[in-house]
């Protein structure tokens, strides 16, 4: 799933339980280049990785890792997973419409916590 900051300036992405390569439990953030999106060619890139938001109390207690079953495939074949035992995934990410000082990041988790996570950044300002 993808969230638009408002302003197209920051852009939160959460990873499919399906994708082998992502961990379901973070949501990955990055800068949006506007001006690199509408550039032909040069070396600027659209999307800046800023860094990772992890749910609440993770990592305290949750190191235990259970192998679980997926659903089983057409074929009766039964994939198998790794997964953190009560690691917080997030259910519901979305940005506020309105906050001044950058983009306001509001979190549900699968445990029932709500995280309020304000991104600050400089907004341009445009002359009258």
């Amino acid at each position: 799933y993808l969230a638009l900051d408002p302003r197209g300036q920051r852009l939160v992405v959460s990873f499919d339980d399906d994708s082998t390569s992502g961990d379901i439990s973070l949501l990955a953030v990055y800068l949006v280049n506007n001006d690199a999106l509408f550039r032909a060619g040069g070396d600027s890139s659209a999307l800046m990785p800023l860094g990772y938001v992890r749910g609440p109390n993770w990592g305290k207690q949750h190191r235990l890792e259970q192998v679980v079953a997926l659903e089983p495939k057409p074929d009766k074949s039964t994939k198998k997973k790794r997964v953190r035992v009560g690691t917080p995934t997030p259910s519901w990410f979305g940005f506020s419409p309105n906050f001044e000082p950058g983009a306001l990041l509001t979190v549900v988790w699968a445990n029932g916590k709500i995280s309020l996570l304000p991104l600050l950044y400089a907004t341009k300002l445009t002359r009258a």
